[in-house]
């Protein structure tokens, strides 16, 4: 049996945790032991894991009181603990560790022993490089050094990959592995109950992510006041929760938009999303779209802003409008949509067919054999 060790910042939350929530559960658990690290403790989401993966977090003693000297005393505390933590995980003889994301968790897990060790990147770096600071300001090499420690830096989309050949370089390493969806949970949990109900003679437009400037979500509203202006029939729930949310509440209740819904944070989005005559995403970027390939999953066809991960798997004959990445772009697209309702019947009647590369057994396979 192989010990694994995978490292992430949060256990549960956004697309990252989701990928790894499905990768970790659905790996045999006879043929790998699995140990999750993070940096806080965190007992509470450990419940969405399955009951034999090992939970480690590099948090040790810090003092609560917040003034500068105590401030000063936690952060050579946290430099402790991260020497303590290394140490100890030095001395477990993984057979794999895996940063399980880009920036940070990818330089703590540059410094682990193990026989093979593994990274993932799910960042566009042509539009968000977020990473660049964390290998030191000006430091535009310490990245490219850094993914040369690992066996091999394993990119979501073969967008990401360029995008990471391009910002930072080639570190010779790079793979592309799809994520893993599973599909079997996915159609599970959307047969479940739903409280809300969706406007009879509506037509009903279903989003899913973090309340971030990355999602488009301001723009999106923006369009819908336009709609709204133009008396189009239909009514959109947002799905999701972050910093932008008391923003684009400010945004429906200025302009009166009583058909947007802001549904907040569901543990199942699925028995929202399965509701949806389409599912729409605004994002300015996305380097995998993982909310995109769930909806087809569910039969529920997409209208999405050209964003090239998130375009990759999609078949524009099948089971997507492309549109342009812009307000003016998702406009359209919703007109195309509301203007022609046999454009729903032909796409939920190719939709049924679900491509072999969206199935969880095979992704998995092909990540297994990076092990």
């Amino acid at each position: 049996m192989k010990k694994i060790l995978i490292m992430n910042d949060l256990l549960y939350g956004g697309g990252v945790e989701k990928m790894m929530m499905d990768l970790v559960n659905n790996i045999s658990s006879k043929n790998y032991d699995i140990t999750i690290l993070t940096p806080n403790k965190d007992r509470f989401n450990r419940k969405y894991y399955r009951n034999d993966i090992k939970f480690m977090s590099i948090q040790g003693y810090l003092f609560k009181e917040n003034n500068m000297f105590f401030r000063a005393c936690n952060k050579i505390l946290k430099k402790i603990n991260r020497f303590i933590c290394i140490s100890k995980l030095n001395y477990s003889n993984f057979d794999v560790a895996i940063a399980i994301k880009e920036g940070r968790i990818m330089k703590f897990i540059s410094q682990i022993k193990a026989k093979k060790s593994l990274a993932w990147i799910h960042t566009d770096y042509e539009v968000f490089h977020w990473t660049k600071n964390s290998f030191g300001i000006g430091n535009k090499f310490g990245e490219l050094e850094c993914m040369k420690k690992f066996d091999k830096v394993v990119c979501v989309s073969e967008s990401t990959k360029k995008s990471v050949i391009k910002i930072v370089g080639n570190p010779q390493n790079l793979c592309v592995k799809y994520n893993p969806i599973n599909e079997i949970e996915i159609e599970k949990k959307s047969k479940e109950y739903i409280v809300e109900k969706r406007s009879s003679g509506k037509t009903l437009f279903v989003t899913v992510g973090r309340l971030t400037s990355q999602k488009g979500y301001k723009r999106l509203l923006n369009t819908c006041i336009e709609l709204n202006k133009e008396q189009y029939n239909y009514e959109l729930w947002i799905i999701g929760s972050g910093e932008e949310e008391l923003e684009l509440r400010k945004i429906i209740e200025e302009n009166n938009l009583n058909n947007i819904k802001l549904l907040g944070l569901q543990e199942n989005p699925y028995k929202y999303m399965k509701e949806a005559d389409w599912f729409i995403c605004s994002s300015i970027w996305e380097s995998f779209g993982i909310a995109i390939q769930e909806s087809i999953i569910l039969g529920v066809p997409v209208i999405t802003t050209n964003c090239p991960g998130a375009c990759e798997l999609l078949d524009t004959s099948v089971n997507s409008i492309i549109v342009e990445n812009s307000q003016d772009g998702i406009l359209k697209g919703m007109k195309k949509a509301l203007n022609n309702s046999d454009l729903l019947k032909f796409y939920k009647g190719k939709i049924k067919y679900l491509s072999e590369d969206f199935k969880l057994e095979k992704r998995i396979k092909r990540i297994e054999e990076l092990f």
